[in-house]
């Protein structure tokens, strides 16, 4: 259990040559998000069978069922391969997408086929595809080529998944990009490899593999299921910047190779660079955490990267710093390998606030874990996988260094791995004393995204009359780069109204290739109006669906649908089915994803297409300390769309309860954790719901 923070003078370290041999670890070599979508060409819910995939195979030593939701395929055929076809669409370049799941020993790999001929064909004389399959024991992904006239399937490529990625017991997002012959593949939305084979160039059917292990038992069999399979063409929009013809973006300045990140060692410990990874060692007898900072002077900035514990104790700290004088005023946020986070704000040397150390299952233990510090303005924010963690306002710190640190609490000593690193440097303050640029938003509600383009997926919203602080902008100003209360992407100009000319921001922003090596001089801090989450930021509008887990009961099912839309094109369609007398008064249903909430919320509302069932619509969340807490929407008596509000009170009577605890307090942050339908009689029940708009609520 922590019982301390790691602040302390931050220490200078000395310039070294010494590199040491590297421990064994994922050494994951770029950073690469997603190509944007172009059109949908399959969708695939797995809940009609005349609508999914068609074994492709005699069924006497196959198996290929679909029903609630899930496709599963089986066999106890050892050393096979079997698939099941899709024969309405053939492509070429593709983007393909699955969740998948492995639960058995007895499956050697599973996953997807693409450009593949129709093997329900006799003979298997002109079968050929490719798969791309997870394989479970060795925990890699495979890159397999079956060509025409032969039934052996030869294997092309391999590479192994990092840790975090690599448990397929559960359901995790296999996705394959498919550009001529480049392959990208990656899990849950985070890059793992890319190759190149030019064999297959034709179109071809897509689809569904399971590979049997050549040990199988008789008594064994072998198992793989599916779950929302989509594929998309190659957007037609202009690429993200940087990339060219789906090029990866080249190496950043900030990157681990670039040599900007302060290196060498002394009586605290040592930092060096080391097979593409920037680690940090920290001494548990030295009085000080070990830090690296990237000799840049800075207001505003964005710091992220993969962290996880190379070697030593795992009580430890891993430090995200920002602003830091060099005088003791600096801003700090801290996962553990053991699963907690902090914070730590410090002026002149006095602590002015502080997060104590609080466990969190937001915090993978023992695995790799992303996380972004924020600080921008007043801003001072922490995400660690996504998860808003810290949520911070701060006015009075200046610009300063922004870096890394780890400090050991217990055992002889800690060395963190810091990987993926990605800096993105905010606007400096203009010339001539005028503000930052800003844009406000007259649109009554504005979509955020990922990238410059509306193929990019959304990752927030703002609302008619937000003051957006713009922090990068495209060479035409179509486009901005804008802070909002929960994320930082970008907006388009048609639905804003800026403050100044756009060459304000392209002149002002600190780009990389000009920032000035150490020792940097002082860069006066922005006066940036305080961003607050008073205008209801959106945590989901279902127009980018996600993946929602489905708990333990089968009563239903939620996916995205366009056939009642409260706002965009796309709203949640729940459908349920909850039969009479169920054992255990088991009668809900629950969908999980996890998303950030900004801020500390006193509501949360949602729009909802009713249909007088008298069904409680429940949320849960998950608060600071980890307690899940069940609040309620109330009873659906309406038909047809109506705001539902959730308040976010503990001491109101049922539904309103903690999950699996006895907590009595809420404490932020929070984060949303799942949807809850709840049946209150004993009676059979059946029908649809749709949802749309959820959003948080602030006090005046």
């Amino acid at each position: 259990m922590r019982n301390r923070l790691v602040a302390g003078c931050l220490c200078m370290l000395l310039l070294v040559s010494t590199i040491l041999p590297a421990h064994a670890a994922w050494i994951p070599q770029k950073d690469l998000e997603p190509q944007p979508n172009g059109e949908i060409l399959l969708l695939d819910d797995f809940t009609d069978p005349t609508q999914s995939a068609q074994a492709a195979y005699d069924t006497d030593w196959m198996s290929w069922s679909v029903s609630d939701g899930i496709g599963r395929l089986s066999s106890n055929a050892a050393d096979k391969e079997v698939a099941a076809e899709y024969s309405a669409v053939r492509a070429a370049d593709l983007y393909l997408e699955v969740d998948l799941r492995i639960p058995a020993h007895g499956a050697e790999g599973a996953g997807l086929l693409l450009r593949g001929s129709d093997l329900r064909t006799p003979n298997g004389q002109e079968w050929h595809y490719y798969h791309v399959r997870i394989q479970p024991e060795s925990r890699e992904v495979q890159l397999g080529l079956l060509i025409e006239g032969s039934q052996d399937l030869e294997t092309l490529e391999s590479c192994r998944l990092p840790p975090s990625l690599s448990d397929f017991t559960h359901f995790r997002r296999l996705r394959v990009e498919a550009l001529g012959p480049h392959f990208r593949i990656f899990v849950d939305a985070r890059y793992v490899c890319e190759w190149t084979d030019n064999t297959l160039a034709d179109p071809g059917q897509v689809g569904v593999v399971l590979g049997v292990a050549a040990d199988l038992s008789s008594k064994e069999q072998a198992v793989a299921e599916f779950a929302d399979l989509r594929l998309y063409s190659p957007a037609t929009t202009s690429p993200e910047p940087g990339r060219a013809g789906g090029e990866p973006l080249p190496e950043e300045e900030f990157s681990v190779a670039s040599g900007r990140w302060q290196t060498g060692s002394d009586d605290n410990g040592e930092v060096r660079v080391e097979n593409g990874l920037l680690l940090v060692r920290n001494l548990t007898a030295a009085p000080y955490r070990t830090e690296t900072n990237a000799a840049t002077t800075a207001s505003d900035v964005v710091v992220e990267a993969e962290t996880w514990l190379n070697s030593g104790t795992d009580d430890n700290w891993h430090s995200f710093f920002c602003r830091n004088d060099g005088a003791g005023t600096f801003f700090s946020a801290s996962l553990s390998t053991d699963g907690y986070y902090g914070a730590w704000l410090s002026v002149g040397g006095e602590s002015q606030r502080e997060q104590p150390p609080t466990r969190s299952d937001t915090v993978r233990q023992g695995e790799h874990n992303r996380a972004r510090l924020v600080c921008v303005g007043n801003q001072l924010q922490f995400w660690v996988n996504e998860v808003l963690l810290i949520d911070w306002e701060e006015s009075t710190l200046p610009a300063g260094t922004f870096g890394f640190a780890a400090a050991a609490l217990d055992g002889e000593y800690t060395e963190l791995a810091f990987a993926n690193i990605a800096v993105t440097l905010g606007a400096a303050q203009p010339t001539g004393g005028s503000q930052l640029l800003e844009a406000v938003v007259v649109a009554p509600s504005l979509h955020v995204r990922a990238g410059p383009g509306s193929s990019y997926p959304s990752v927030g919203v703002a609302s008619a009359g937000d003051r957006l602080v713009v922090v990068d902008a495209d060479t035409a100003c179509s486009w901005i780069r804008v802070v909002t209360s929960t994320t930082l992407g970008w907006v388009s100009t048609r639905y804003v109204t800026l403050t100044g000319p756009c060459s304000t921001v392209q002149s002002s922003t600190v780009q990389s290739s000009t920032v000035q090596s150490s020792p940097a001089p002082a860069v006066t801090p922005a006066v940036t109006p305080a961003v607050t989450p008073a205008v209801t930021p959106l945590i989901a509008d279902f127009e980018t669906f996600g993946t929602w887990r489905r708990g333990d009961e089968t009563w239903g099912e939620f996916r995205q649908s366009s056939q009642e839309v409260y706002a965009g094109s796309y709203a949640g369609a729940l459908t349920y089915d909850f039969p009479a007398n169920v054992p255990g008064d088991r009668n809900y249903v629950v969908f999980r994803r996890a998303l950030p909430i900004a801020g500390q919320p006193t509501e949360l509302e949602i729009a909802v297409f009713g249909d007088g069932s008298e069904n409680f619509l429940n949320v849960w969340v998950q608060d600071a300390s980890g307690q899940i807490w069940q609040f309620s929407f109330g009873q659906i008596s309406h038909l047809g769309w109506k705001r539902m509000v959730a308040p976010l009170d503990p001491s109101l009577e049922w539904p309103v309860q903690p999950v699996g605890g006895n907590a009595t307090t809420l404490q932020f942050p929070i984060s949303f954790y799942a949807l809850v339908l709840d049946c209150p009689t004993a009676t059979a029940a059946s029908g649809t719901l749709y949802l749309d708009e959820l959003r948080a609520l602030y006090p005046e």
